[in-house]
């Protein structure tokens, strides 16, 4: 969903739940069920494979409950990603220095564990680390209600190394074409109420997730309208086909091009469903005959 702020076209998180319409009469519609299986943060790692450290003072049980968290995800197909365990570090916080590190320290609020990315100049994420709550106690079996899950939260933390987001919902009320999201790994709470504080099984919806960010298929252009044009002037077009999964407008690109000739970049490219886009060719001049089109989400 793409929610406009201020005039500015940008992404929100959403979560499943039910959906419905107010009018200024403050009179609502019908409500409608609104699943969202995952959610992506849009920043993607400049390679496929990435090797973590742990710090000297994760003892060889929990690192056995944090590498098993790491093969359920490497486990998923189809995906190019892969992590891979890579030793012991010496280093003890979490910080940009070239390393991703899981490490314990202490972190305020409630919180479990924090998983944090950092970007190199491309805006690609280049390292990562997350930090275990040290003031929490922990188990490699089974929570209870003083003592966590590691496995379990190691499982969603490293979710978020690949920018799945958390995800919410309404608990009141079934979802027909999803499962809970209680049940699904990136759901935000790990309680006792909810039964889900021993989860480590990735759900489908999670696995779709990280093989939708790194396995997704390439764009697929069907047919374009008009097909022709005076090269007069600029022409409004639609361009339909298949798996036009972009997360921003801005970062489309559409262009013509033909041999011998400069390409052609589209104008005010505009991301309206999975299937179509639309844009304007700035063909003023453009030399007459047949010209490729080309679309990159």
């Amino acid at each position: 969903m793409r929610l406009k702020e201020n005039g500015l076209d940008n992404p929100f998180p959403v979560s499943s739940g039910y959906i419905y319409v107010r009018t200024d009469e403050n009179q609502s519609s019908e409500k409608y069920p609104f699943t969202v299986p995952f959610s992506f943060g849009r920043e993607k790692w400049n390679s496929n494979n990435n090797s973590y450290f742990v710090s000297a003072d994760i003892n060889t049980d929990f690192l056995t409950a944090i590498n098993a968290a790491a093969d359920s995800w490497n486990a998923v197909v189809p995906s190019k990603f892969h992590l891979h365990y890579n030793g012991v570090s010496t280093k003890t916080e979490r910080k940009k220095d070239g390393v991703s590190l899981i490490c314990f320290g202490p972190l305020t609020g409630g919180s479990f564990a924090s998983a944090l990315t950092y970007q190199g100049t491309d805006q690609q994420i280049i390292e990562a680390d997350i930090i275990i709550n040290s003031t929490q106690n922990w188990s490699v079996t089974k929570a209870n209600e003083t003592t966590a899950n590691l496995q379990s939260v190691m499982l969603h933390e490293f979710g978020h190394w690949f920018h799945l987001r958390d995800l919410c919902g309404n608990l009141n009320n079934p979802y027909p074409d999803d499962i809970h999201s209680i049940h699904k790994v990136m759901y935000y709470s790990r309680d006792p109420t909810l039964e889900n504080w021993n989860l480590v099984t990735l759900s489908d919806p999670d696995k779709a997730g990280l093989s939708w960010i790194y396995d997704h298929s390439a764009p697929v252009i069907d047919a374009i309208s008009p097909a022709t044009g005076e090269n007069s002037a600029s022409i409004p077009v639609n361009i339909t086909g298949s798996n036009y999964m972009s997360m921003t407008d801005s970062d489309l690109t559409v262009t013509l091009s033909k041999s011998g000739q400069s390409s052609i970049n589209a104008n005010s490219v505009l991301l309206i469903s999975s299937s179509r886009v639309s844009c304007t060719l700035p063909i003023t001049g453009a030399e007459p005959g047949q010209w490729n089109v080309t679309f990159q989400p």
